[in-house]
C-alpha cells in the first residue's frame, strides 16, 4: 500500500468515523451477531470496526466475494455507502440489503438500487385485489 492510499483510506475512515454520531443502535452490526451467521461467511470487519460483513470464498478460485448480514445492513449515511465500495475492495461482488425505506444515490459504479422493501402487518386489513388482479385470478 502506498503513502497515498494509506492517507486516502485513514482519510475515509476518519471522514466515516466524524459522520456518524454515535456507536451504532442497529443490532446487526454487533461483531457478536455476525460471528453467529459463521454458516454463511466469515465475519469481516470494517477497518473503523462499526459493522462488518461476511466473506465467503469462491470455489475453485482464490477469490472471494461478500454479503451483508441477515437481514439487513443499516446504512447511516453516505459515508457508509463509501465504505462498502471502497474499503472492501478484495471482494469480487458485494450483495448487501439495506433497511427498508433506504434508497442509495445513483451514480455510475454506486450501488445499484434494485427494489423497495415493504412491511406488512398482519393487524390491518388485507389491502383489495386491482381488478387488473382479479381478472388475471379468474383465469387461473
Amino acid at each position: 500500500m502506498s503513502l497515498e492510499e494509506f492517507q486516502g483510506s485513514t482519510f475515509r475512515v476518519l471522514t466515516f468515523l466524524k459522520a456518524k454520531s454515535m456507536k451504532s443502535l442497529c443490532p446487526f452490526h454487533a461483531d457478536t451477531y455476525v460471528k453467529g451467521l459463521s454458516t454463511i461467511g466469515s465475519p469481516k470487519p470494517h477497518i473503523s470496526g462499526h459493522f462488518y460483513l461476511l466473506e465467503r470464498s469462491i470455489a475453485g478460485t482464490p477469490y472471494v466475494d461478500g454479503v451483508g448480514p441477515w437481514p439487513y445492513l443499516h446504512i447511516e449515511n453516505n459515508s457508509m455507502l463509501d465504505a462498502l465500495k471502497d474499503d472492501f475492495e478484495d471482494f469480487v461482488t458485494l450483495t448487501v440489503v439495506t433497511q427498508p425505506g433506504f434508497i442509495p444515490r445513483g451514480r455510475g459504479l454506486d450501488p445499484v438500487f434494485l427494489k423497495e422493501h415493504y412491511v406488512f402487518d398482519p393487524k390491518r386489513p388485507i389491502p383489495s385485489l386491482s381488478s387488473r388482479a382479479r381478472k388475471r385470478l379468474a383465469k387461473v
